[in-house]
């Protein structure tokens, strides 16, 4: 997922692209649960990712044994500046 956000912060603009990356939880019924951020770059782009992924569809659960079980990921969220 590629989103554009125009910033106008001189030490942001000196990469094109930044990574915010994101700490979660597929819970037992694909629920995502416990967004952090793990690596921050500026508060209003980790804003924007936690955003992004609180509005997420559900995701098929992990399952172990057959049974569905929690399962923590980390997911990088991506920001083209220009």
């Amino acid at each position: 997922m590629v989103l554009k956000v125009v910033l106008s912060y001189s030490s942001l603009l000196t990469k094109t692209t930044v990574f915010v990356n994101n700490e979660l939880y597929d819970n037992t019924d694909g629920s995502i649960v416990d967004a952090k951020v793990v690596r921050s770059v500026d508060p209003y782009l980790d804003k924007e990712a936690l955003r992004v992924i609180n509005t997420m569809p559900k995701w098929k659960p992990g399952m172990q044994r057959g049974k569905p079980v929690r399962v923590k990921f980390t997911v990088p969220v991506m920001f083209r500046l220009q």
